[in-house]
């Protein structure tokens, strides 16, 4: 029940995307409900889908996303921008990021550097926010200069904000790695 809620409010946090430009929400804002895409209906379609999302994150399953990094990355390349990632890959990028945080480290060492390789792809400061967030949970001290580099490329202000946060959350939760 504890990962069940877990990932529900991960969920819900990524598709808000708090941290975004606030000239993205004005975008956003302005939209039609239509062109805002089925993510920001998040807890209606969750709890209509709710056998669907138990199906889909179930040990067995998520093992299937860690079982190389070309499924990693297909699972990390359905983040759209905008609030179009569809409410199920939102979901089981969130549970694939909290098994990681129960399973190996071989593991969770293929998802950390599979969302780093995603963020290096995108110049996108939602799906970078996105990607930071997964980070937050399941990065550690030592992986933070190659974050660092990752987001310096993006040239927004919030974002920049939200990545001093993910250091001081990585630093406080891992005080005894490097």
């Amino acid at each position: 029940m504890k990962l069940l809620t877990f990932i529900i409010s991960i969920t819900l946090c990524a598709i808000q995307l708090s941290a975004a430009p606030k000239t993205d929400y004005e975008k956003m804002a302005q939209a039609k409900p239509e062109e805002k895409g089925a993510a920001l209906l998040g807890t209606k379609w969750h709890a209509k889908n709710a056998q669907l999302v138990a199906d889909t994150t179930t040990d067995e399953c998520l093992e299937i996303w860690l079982s190389s990094k070309e499924k990693c990355d297909e699972l990390l390349s359905k983040v759209q921008t905008g609030y179009q990632t569809k409410p199920i890959d939102a979901i089981l990028i969130a549970a694939v990021t909290q098994y990681v945080m129960r399973s190996n480290v071989a593991k969770r060492e293929l998802w950390v550097k599979s969302i780093i390789s995603r963020l290096n792809m995108t110049m996108d400061s939602m799906i970078a926010h996105f990607y930071l967030d997964q980070l937050r949970w399941c990065a550690s001290q030592e992986h933070i200069p190659e974050i660092k580099s990752s987001v310096s490329r993006i040239k927004d202000v919030e974002l920049k904000k939200f990545l001093d946060l993910l250091i001081r959350e990585i630093k406080r939760d891992c005080p005894g790695l490097k």
